[in-house]
């Protein structure tokens, strides 16, 4: 192979992994997950001056942990007022518990682990039926404490082959988001086979913003990934 062939696939294989660290990142930008990769962990450092909170040695308390998500919150929320009600993949935000979130896995033999030094739960392989959701794919739960132990927010993310069945998950999701909140508060792409399909980071997502809780619901093109990503998230701020 002669060096000019060298020269010219390597950018392409250079653009190819980074946009699919991008896609990574963009996948769980919305629950502040991307701070907390591999790829973060060095913004994160110099955005809060120390470790990372999901590495061995972190040296923030839960309660700091906890501020820094309200912090991120709070410049996001919208309406001056409550939301009427704050549905939340079928869990009490800001009544359930750690220990209550942990009884749920272990009757449904969910597998689950320590994430954030003991400030949030992970859990792998959920079958959609145990977050509300209809079908027979798994996915991810993300769930996140308070100092006192109350959860506060919860984050689900589905890998899906097919943007025919990322659409109509979604579609689910912000019809019953829509049904219990009205309208969304903003709404960004369109949720369709032509416009997920359009390339790599198409993405189709709508917001609910009230004073004390807020809810995300959204599909992404991940491009050279080779799937869908599905996302519901949930959070409180009182």
């Amino acid at each position: 192979m002669s060096s000019n062939t060298l020269r010219r696939g390597r950018p392409n294989r250079l653009a190819r992994a980074g946009l699919g660290l991008l896609a990574s990142a963009l996948a769980v930008v919305a629950f502040a997950g991307f701070l907390h990769m591999p790829l973060g962990r060095p913004l994160f450092a110099k955005l809060s001056g120390k470790s990372c909170p999901f590495g061995r040695s972190s040296a923030l308390s839960i309660a700091e942990i906890e501020g820094l998500r309200r912090q991120g919150l709070s410049s996001q929320l919208g309406v001056d007022r409550p939301a009427p009600v704050r549905p939340a993949l079928g869990f009490e935000l800001g009544k359930s518990r750690e220990a209550d979130v942990t009884a749920w896995a272990r009757s449904n033999r969910v597998s689950c682990r320590a994430a954030s030094d003991k400030a949030g739960l992970e859990c792998a392989e959920v079958p959609l039926e145990l977050v509300h959701r209809a079908g027979k794919e798994r996915g991810s739960l993300h769930f996140r404490f308070d100092a006192s132990g109350r959860l506060v927010a919860v984050l689900a993310m589905v890998k899906l082959p097919t943007v025919e069945r990322a659409v109509e998950l979604v579609a689910a999701a912000q019809a019953s988001l829509k049904q219990a909140l009205g309208k969304p508060s903003r709404a960004r792409g369109e949720l369709s086979r032509e416009y997920l399909s359009r390339g790599a980071l198409a993405q189709a997502q709508a917001e609910y913003r009230f004073r004390d809780y807020s809810a995300v619901s959204s599909a992404t093109n991940m491009g050279a990934q080779g799937y869908y990503m599905v996302t519901e998230e949930a959070q409180i701020l009182d």
